[in-house]
């Protein structure tokens, strides 16, 4: 299992990088607010970039979310569909 992390600003929620240490992240957003507010760069997913005003009063969340590969369940054999005609019974009349 691995942790995806995104990052919600004011409410809008993208989804971070898996490469980007998620702790610098947080003390550069840290250090944007002491110093009354600056541009932090977050890397998302997909080679996107945003770049975001950090400061006092911006409402910004980081969640952790922990995601599983998809799991390939093997076919144990193929049947065809059985049809069934309703009207098989009345044949015979």
């Amino acid at each position: 299992m691995t942790l995806q992390h995104s990052i919600t600003i004011n409410g809008v929620s993208h989804d971070i990088d898996q490469d980007v240490d998620i702790r610098a992240l947080m003390d550069r957003i840290e250090s944007a607010v002491r110093a009354g507010g600056r541009f932090v760069s977050v890397e998302l997913v997909r080679g996107r970039l945003l770049d975001v005003l950090i400061a006092p009063g911006l409402s910004v969340n980081i969640e952790a979310q922990s995601s599983r590969a998809l799991e390939v369940v093997p076919v144990i054999g193929e049947t065809s569909p059985s049809v069934f005609d309703e009207f098989d019974e009345f044949d015979d009349l």
